[in-house]
């Protein structure tokens, strides 16, 4: 079972990085960029620095277009990629969540397992994006047991926009 969930969590990744581009774009797909920063002592003594890391970022909220009842936040990066998914959509509490890792090794945690990650969504700008949102979207949030470190938290910082 787990290995099912790892071929589907890489097969998530791929799919975010081949990013639809002008008549190819679909509604609900939001493209951007973002930043990871303010590693916990968790992370740091887990191998991160605390340096701020840069990635792409692919934003699809929940039931827009062809987008599920779940919203998706993937971050492709050259050393790491990973991704969060709530089904009904994140929240600004702390909210158990689906997400893959992948860096030195790979990893997956169901939002119903015990060492599930979280996700609080701190401010969203515009607050509830739909399929005429043309405007850049700014989401801050916090992901507490990223990469599968317990307590290793840190906030992220992203802009995206639909085309």
């Amino acid at each position: 079972m787990f290995l099912s969930h790892v071929k589907t969590a890489l097969a998530a990744c791929a799919m975010a990085a081949l990013a639809p581009t002008g008549a190819e774009a679909q509604v609900g797909r939001f493209m951007g960029g973002g930043t990871i920063s303010n590693f916990t002592y968790a992370c740091v003594n887990a191998g991160w620095d605390r340096n701020s890391e840069a990635y792409m970022v692919r934003f699809q909220p929940a039931n827009i277009g062809s987008n599920a009842n779940r919203d998706l936040l993937t971050f492709l990066g050259s050393a790491h990629s990973f991704s969060m998914q709530r089904d009904g959509g994140f929240t600004t509490w702390w909210s158990a969540v689906d997400h893959a890792f992948l860096g030195s090794g790979i990893g997956y945690s169901d939002a119903t397992w015990d060492d599930h990650a979280d996700v609080r969504i701190m401010s969203m700008w515009p607050s509830d994006p739909d399929a005429n949102t043309m405007v850049p979207v700014r989401i801050r949030g916090q992901i507490r047991h990223f990469g599968h470190v317990p307590w290793c938290r840190v906030d992220f910082d992203v802009i995206v926009q639909q085309r």
